[in-house]
């Protein structure tokens, strides 16, 4: 009444008569917005809306049912019945995506609908608030998530919420100098939080051992470029810990700077294969090494493109600086941005490539091995696995990688027992996952009960409503086990 030609208010209305299956009021909606603002983003969403009529709302009811508790893969197909897809209108797609993104492989799918929901949407406050969360759930985007968390504390319809997901996410910083000032200027405006202080303290002084101190000096030399100082920490620190990955890795970047250039490309290679989990901190200065250095800074490009999710633009990059001519670095780079972006035959051919170059590169065989995992061929995955462990190195990570293969797997399977199994296995090979073993705890909570060996459930005339495991008869039923 106000602002007749207000586009929030349009788009907002428009969404919600298309929810309620008011089509022609939605249309004379979406007309007056389109007229007023022909580029506005929302329009196509509102569109798609509209064409698919009203919601259903005992679906919807069940959708959220689901994803509160912790039913998340369910949920998900539930709320893609009801809108038909994979792309949700704009009144569903902030839980939508929240709900997607705690289903195994779901977080990046997620993190991209609600990027492009806060672009569309910027007055969405809720969308903000679940966007700036989701994003402190990665160390890669933690930062970012933070800074938007504080930008939206200072708003009070959603303040309570983004303190909370804020201190959340400061708590989960590692204890390290970089994490000081966050945390100091958390407790400058709330001093009387004592796990924060906890947490401050413990970043001011790290608990590091003498191996991790000649790392940490090696690598503070080597940000002065006093190469010499470098190469004497990171000695130092193998001499304590021949497979330290970090100190072999910096030691090759020492190297490298040296011009020597056969040995550095040996220690880069091998700090990826003492620890797989972290190849992409070596890659670029691998690739450098391998093209003399010349082109090392374009090397960090192609992975700061990547970790941006800009997969076309890394992968070109990377094919021009390859030149025809890759080396097993050059492949194994390639396979994991090909990995990445969904291709996950290309991205076999190239850790393929790799492997011809490098048969026992780690690295490799557990990328090949993931995707093949990821392609439902299952026993070649856990052969390479096998061999990866059988290298000896690093047999932690090794164990992480195949966990978060065995969770996927598990998350997609339909049959209980399977499913349960899977869960086990992984948390098998990564015991310290408290998230696996909260997954296998649902999965045993959802499987059928059964009755111990050898006993039948006894006949009840009725089951009484507010303890469902007892009778209305003088003995209760016997309770079935998982």
């Amino acid at each position: 009444m106000l602002d007749a030609g207000n586009a929030d208010a349009l788009a907002m209305l428009a969404g919600i008569q298309a929810e309620r299956g008011d089509r022609a009021g939605g249309q004379a909606t979406l007309a007056r917005l389109r007229e007023g603002s022909p580029a506005d983003p929302r329009i196509a969403g509102i569109d798609g809306a509209l064409r698919m009529g009203a919601v259903d709302q005992g679906a919807l009811s069940e959708a959220r049912r689901l994803a509160q508790e912790g039913r998340g893969a369910d949920a998900v197909q539930r709320y893609q019945r009801i809108f038909k897809g994979d792309t949700p209108p704009a009144t569903l797609s902030t839980e939508y995506y929240q709900t997607l993104a705690g289903t195994a492989g779901g977080w990046e799918r997620a993190r991209d609908g609600l990027a492009r929901l806060v672009i569309s949407a910027p007055n969405d406050l809720r969308a903000q608030l679940v966007y700036a969360e989701l994003l402190t759930y990665r160390e890669p985007s933690r930062a970012d998530g933070i800074a938007r968390l504080r930008a939206l504390a200072a708003n009070p319809a959603v303040a309570d919420g983004a303190n909370r997901a804020l201190r959340k996410a400061l708590l989960w910083l590692p204890d390290a100098l970089a994490s000081v000032p966050q945390i100091e200027a958390e407790l400058a405006r709330n001093p009387g939080d004592a796990e924060l202080a906890r947490k401050l303290e413990a970043a001011r002084n790290p608990q590091i051992d003498a191996t991790g101190r000649a790392r940490v000096s090696g690598f503070a030399a080597l940000d002065r470029n006093r190469l010499a100082d470098a190469e004497r920490g990171f000695q130092e620190a193998l001499a304590r810990d021949a497979e330290d990955a970090e100190a072999t890795g910096g030691l090759g970047v020492v190297r490298l700077r040296q011009g020597r250039l056969a040995e550095a490309r040996s220690l880069l290679a091998r700090a990826i294969q003492l620890d797989p989990s972290k190849r992409g901190q070596w890659q670029a200065a691998l690739a450098g090494a391998s093209t003399g250095g010349a082109t090392s800074r374009e090397y960090a490009e192609v992975t700061s493109l990547a970790d941006r999710g800009e997969y076309d633009r890394a992968e070109a990059l990377l094919r021009r600086l390859m030149g025809g001519q890759g080396n097993a670095g050059n492949y194994l780079q390639l396979g994991d941005i090909q990995s990445r972006a969904g291709r996950l035959a290309e991205a076999e051919a190239s850790f393929r490539a790799s492997l011809a170059g490098q048969p026992g590169n780690t690295a490799a065989l557990v990328g090949l091995a993931g995707v093949l995992a990821k392609q439902g061929r299952e026993g070649e995955a856990d052969e390479l696995f096998a061999r990866a462990e059988s290298t000896g190195r690093d047999r932690g990570a090794i164990g992480r990688l195949r966990a978060e293969q065995l969770r996927l797997r598990a998350a997609q399977a339909t049959d209980p027992v399977a499913q349960t199994g899977l869960y086990r296995a992984a948390a098998v090979s990564d015991p310290a996952n408290p998230w696996i073993r909260l997954e296998l705890a649902r999965a045993l909570h959802r499987m059928p009960p059964r009755w111990p060996r050898g006993s039948t459930p006894p006949a009840c005339r009725r089951v009484r409503r507010d303890r469902p495991n007892s009778c209305e008869t003088a003995s209760p039923c016997e309770r079935p086990t998982r």
